[in-house]
């Protein structure tokens, strides 16, 4: 997920586990939420270029 909110804009966050229930109903909200970058840049670099995905 991109976060579009204004303290935090342009972090990539992750979703633990995809559930039917709306988010932020008891069990499923910000705690099921993880962090994989600090901007959308760095999320990118660290996926490594072709060669290194082939390899």
């Amino acid at each position: 997920m991109l976060d579009l909110r204004a303290a935090t804009y342009g972090q990539v966050l992750f979703l633990d586990e995809i559930k039917v229930q709306n988010f932020g109903t008891p069990g499923y909200d910000w705690d099921n939420v993880g962090w994989v970058a600090k901007t959308y840049t760095d999320f990118l670099r660290g996926l490594g270029t072709k060669e290194e995905l082939v390899a």
